[in-house]
């Protein structure tokens, strides 16, 4: 059970949250809460202060996850990338940690969600080049 629809909460605890999602939110159970501190706990064994380079980390953490929580979540809810999401999110870590020396801080990361944000808008305006061309 990952949580309880917040159309169905009372209304003291979905205010404002109901009005913005208009009830499609789920407001997270106690054990779907105490899976995400168990991953949380989990990434940073694996990580530390540096990025681990092991092989398939999300999934091997979900699986950490689903054992320690003995409940029964959908692998894609606790973070079970596929193969492909999870190869191109090392790479990109890698890099950036090349860039830095190894280095791991709030900087790095800064950088890397500024990096990820101008490659979507430059696909973005790609798109919207080709669509053009395609009309002409």
């Amino acid at each position: 059970n990952l949580g309880v629809p917040t159309k169905f909460l009372p209304d003291s605890h979905n205010g404002w949250i109901c009005i913005v999602s208009r009830g499609n939110c789920i407001y997270p159970s106690r054990n779907f809460v105490k899976a995400t501190e168990v991953m949380n706990e989990e990434f940073l064994k694996f990580h530390g202060n540096l990025f681990s380079k092991e092989d398939k980390i999300f999934e091997k953490l979900t699986n950490i996850v689903m054992q320690k929580t003995n409940h029964k979540f959908p692998k894609e809810v606790l973070g079970d990338f596929s193969e492909e999401q999870g190869e191109r999110f090392h790479q990109d870590i890698k890099e950036m940690e090349r860039r830095y020396q190894g280095r791991w801080d709030i900087n790095m990361m800064a950088e890397f969600c500024w990096t990820l944000k101008r490659e979507i808008q430059a696909k973005k305006k790609q798109a919207q080049k080709e669509s053009i061309t395609q009309v002409i």
